[in-house]
């Protein structure tokens, strides 16, 4: 009998208050360990410098993709950045304040690729850049961050 109750409060809890998630589909994307130099990029010529240096808690305006991105069951083609070492996509800009560049003090309703996130600054030698490389359908966006990681004693720039 107490078998019976405890299945069924378990049953009703998980069906009362399960949460919904967001995540990704690990089948959409590809990831090799392979080093393919070919596709490496040179953005040291024509690319565009979207941050420039002795830059701190700053962020992007909207910056077209080039392409539709596939990410989280969606496309995008816009994009933003902050030196702080995310990126956002979509219509929405990513905000930008620093403070251990943690997700709560960006737009939180859209998606971030964060790879980098911290509270980072360029520096007196740093920037953000991106290009556009190829034609369509061949296109690729190739962003480039170059900070600096602040010191929790002392500024860097």
């Amino acid at each position: 009998m107490k078998n019976k109750l405890l299945r069924g409060v378990l049953l009703a809890y998980a069906l009362l208050f399960s949460i919904v998630t967001k995540g990704q589909n690990w089948s959409d994307y590809v990831f090799s360990t392979a080093i393919d130099t070919t596709k490496w990029h040179d953005i040291s010529v024509g690319s565009t410098t979207i941050i420039g240096s002795n830059v701190n808690d700053t962020a992007t305006g909207l910056l077209d993709i080039g392409f539709n991105f596939f990410f989280g069951n969606s496309y995008y083609n816009k994009f933003s950045v902050t030196e702080n070492g995310s990126l956002g996509l979509g219509n929405i800009a990513i905000g930008s304040v620093g403070n251990s560049g943690t997700f709560g003090y960006y737009t939180t309703s859209i998606p971030k690729i964060s790879p980098f996130a911290r509270d980072n600054a360029t520096g007196t030698t740093g920037y953000v850049k991106y290009k556009l490389v190829g034609q369509a359908p061949n296109i690729n966006t190739v962003p480039q961050l170059c900070t600096q990681v602040k010191s929790v004693r002392s500024h860097l720039y």
